[in-house]
Order: C-alpha cells, then structure tokens, then sequence
C-alpha cells in the first residue's frame, strides 16, 4: 500500500498534505520497527552518530531560526523542512515491493497519456489550464499530462520508473515492454528537460558498459555474452545515429519550437530574478520561507532545484543541503543519483521537503543496493 499512496501523491488535483496521511499510515503499520529503532537509541547511542541524519536535525534547527528572524505579516510559517524526517523515514521503510507498485503505476499512466494523445487532447482534466492542443505539428504543443496536473509531473516520473528498473535490476519480458511504454510516455509528455535527461542516463550507463567490456577484453576476461551485448549496443547505436543524421532537421525544430535555437521557456528571466534575489539576499535568503518570482503575473519556482533552495534559504543552510547529497555519492549509486540532480538544473527536482523525487533519491544516498536485488526470496507483509 505505501507505493500506492505514494504515488497517488502525484496525481493532479491530490494536496500535498495527502503525505501526512502517508506518514500516520507508516507509523501504524511500521510502529515495531519503530519501537526497535527508538530501543536501539536508548541502549546504544553511537546510534546518533549517523551523519546524515544530524545534517538533517542540522537543516531543520537552522531553518527554524532563520524563520524566527525572518517572520511577518507577509510570510506564512510553513515549515516544509520537517518534512524532511518523513522523507528520511520513508526513504529507509520503502521496499522492493513498493518500488515494483509505483513503476506499474507509471506504466498504467502511460496509457493514459497515450489515450489524451490519440484524442487530441493534453489532459482529460478540464479543470487544468490546458485540455485542448494547439494547431500546428510541434510536438511540444501536443505534450500530455497523463493523470498529472502538468506535463513536468507526468515526464518526470518516466525517469523515476526508469531508473527504478535498472536499480532493481528487473529483467523479463514484461518489464522490457514496460521500458517501451514508459519511453513513449516520454516523447509523448515532450518535456526537453527529461528527454536531455534520458539521454544523458543512457549515454551514460552505454558508456559504463563500454568501459567494462574494454576493461574484461584487455584482461582477457570477455565473456561471450558481455561481447554479443557489446556488438548488439554497438548495431543499435549506429543505427541510432543514422536515423538522427537523416531527421536533424526536423529534430531540431521539434526541440527549439520552429525558432531555431534554444528557448528556455521563460527560464531566462526567471532565473535572473533569482539571481538578484540570491545577490541581495546571499545570507539568509528568504528567511528558510520558501521563495517564488513573479512571472506572466503569477508566483512560480526556480525551475532549478539549486538556486530555488539558495533563495529560500541562504549560502549556509544551501550548503548542508548540497552536502547531505554529495556526500552520499557511492559507486553502486552514483549514476542513479545523478539523473535526479542533471534533472534539477532546469526543473525543481528536488529540495521539496517531501516528493517522489525526494523519496526516491534519498533511498539511493540511504539505501544500499544490494538490500533489494539479494536473490533469495522476499517474504512480504500482506499490508505492504
């Protein structure tokens, strides 16, 4: 149940306070684990010693204060960073089989998406500023939302389900058609921030795998179906890259929206107003009080994860923020790991206190990857 309500977070029109329904469900369900961890406290405090979690308590105490300074009449105490201990708990809680629940999912939504397209439509919510697309054969303007309230919440969970098969190291049939789908729920939702994204996670594991089998070849190591893989990619690939050659042209128009060089969608001004702001306010940022620009006349985010946490909270607690991430970069996570953070350069990835995206890449820093590929077999709780 705990992957199926965190993705049900996700949907269009479901608040975000839905994760306090979340947490109260963990807590019930999860409340032996709980006990034993708060006994262990007790009996054996090196238990405190875990640096991640005091760079957490750290975040929180800091933002407290910053808040306590910063604090009138204009601002409204939402203290988003607590949520960060539910992230954290959620993070150390989810389990193989709930990673399996959000990926299906996904998948499900998929075809959604695919239904809005074959009907002409972005979205079937008609509440949401879009449900009709434009005339023309950009892509762009016939992007789906899914069951999300915009085609950015719909586009980034392909990447999580994505990530989450090659991590799990799920491999049948199935599992490849759901791979199919959930890369034609990504051209579908044309978001150029995930379609970059995809590229640059597949360039890079492509590349890993290269470097592996050159290392076994020079080794004399190479193992026959390490070297039909290696001629299977290397086919694809050529093959990739012909079809690219011949359809540039109309590549490029799709990506740059007929104009013929990168638009930001409004990124440019948006990220100079923070940048301002961050200049005049390069200590305390908005007082840990979460910090949007006005843009086409309403208040929006950063569309970048890192300057968005840096105007909202100043260099200082920014830093323990950057740290928390870069210091849990291993080498059974770190390509995982950075298909959240190259995400979060031109959208607000992460940082939010408590999403999937948090959720899912503070199982990565927390989480070591064998604890959910071990082949024995997994015995679940019916409840979870």
């Amino acid at each position: 149940m705990l992957g199926f309500f965190i993705y049900i977070s996700t949907l269009a029109y479901v608040p975000h306070y839905i994760y306090v329904f979340i947490i109260l469900y963990v807590i019930i369900v999860k409340w032996k684990k709980i006990t034993i961890f708060f006994i262990d406290f007790k009996q054996n405090r090196v238990i405190i010693a875990n640096k991640n979690l005091l760079i957490i308590f750290a975040i929180i105490l800091f933002s407290s204060i910053n808040n306590l300074f910063f604090l009138d009449e204009s601002k409204t105490l939402y203290p988003y960073y607590l949520l960060l201990i539910a992230t954290f708990a959620l993070a150390k809680t989810i389990t193989k089989h709930h990673l399996k629940v959000i990926i299906f999912l996904i998948a499900f939504e998929v075809f959604v998406g695919i239904a809005e397209f074959a009907l002409n439509t972005n979205t079937f919510f008609s509440g949401l500023t879009e449900n009709s697309v434009q005339e023309g054969g950009l892509m762009y303007y016939r992007r789906v939302f899914g069951l999300s309230s915009n085609s950015s919440s719909f586009a980034y969970k392909m990447v999580v389900a994505l990530v989450l098969i090659d991590f799990l190291k799920i491999k049948s049939i199935k599992i490849r058609f759901v791979q199919l789908l959930l890369l034609i729920g990504v051209v579908l939702s044309f978001n150029r921030t995930v379609l970059v994204t995809v590229l640059f996670y597949y360039g890079i594991s492509v590349a890993v795998f290269y470097l592996f089998a050159v290392n076994e070849f020079l080794s004399n190591k190479l193992k026959l179906t390490s070297l039909l893989k290696t001629i299977f990619f290397s086919i694809f690939i050529i093959i990739l890259l012909v079809v690219v050659a011949i359809k540039i042209q109309g590549l490029i128009s799709q990506f740059t929206r007929d104009t013929g060089k990168i638009e930001l969608a409004g990124r440019d001004l948006i990220w100079s107003n923070y940048l301002n702001f961050i200049r005049e306010h390069f200590w305390f940022g908005n007082g840990s009080f979460k910090f949007y620009t006005i843009y086409g006349g309403k208040p929006v985010h950063a569309h970048n994860a890192y300057m968005q946490v840096w105007a909202t909270n100043g260099i200082f607690i920014s830093l323990l923020y950057y740290w928390l991430i870069f210091r849990n970069l291993r080498k059974d996570n770190w390509i995982f790991m950075s298909v959240f953070l190259v995400y979060s350069l031109t959208q607000y990835g992460i940082f939010w206190g408590i999403s999937l995206a948090d959720i899912i890449l503070y199982m990565f820093m927390l989480r070591h990857r064998s604890e959910f590929i071990e082949t024995k077999t997994e015995i679940l709780h019916p409840n979870e």
